[in-house]
């Protein structure tokens, strides 16, 4: 719980800030509309987490009969999966690759809250797991 507190709250600054940096990135960068940007940044950042959210933790379930911190794996090799399409999508001119790398990252930085939670249920007592999840 030590390592998962400030990571759950890194992580949590880290997806607000993309939300408040896609729609003007889109505008200033891509020479997008406002609502292009908006519609851009709803894909980008609403839609990518949404297919196939269950899988995220199905997939950390299935490591985790595998190897006893199977799901902190996943989630740490999502979040590494997610710095490099960041890093190779900003640079991009056209804003449909950019798009969909900067979605691939979004996607993968979704697997964290699937799986670090349900870790976080895992090692707490029940009597204490509503404070734990509200720290």
């Amino acid at each position: 719980m030590l390592w998962l507190i400030p990571s759950g709250a890194l992580h949590n600054f880290s997806m607000y800030a993309i939300g408040s940096f896609l729609a003007p990135f889109m505008m200033r960068v891509h020479g997008t509309n406002v609502a292009n940007a908006g519609y851009i940044s709803s894909f980008v950042y609403g839609f990518c987490r949404h297919p196939r959210h269950d899988s995220r933790g199905l997939i950390g379930d299935a490591i985790l009969h595998r190897r006893r911190n199977g799901r902190l794996l996943v989630a740490s090799t999502a979040l590494a999966i997610s710095v490099p399409s960041f890093f190779f999508a900003i640079p991009l001119a056209n804003w449909f690759a950019f798009s969909v790398l900067f979605g691939v990252g979004c996607a993968c930085l979704y697997v964290y809250f699937a799986t670090v939670y349900s870790t976080i249920q895992d090692v707490i007592e029940p009597s204490l797991r509503a404070t734990a999840m509200a720290i």
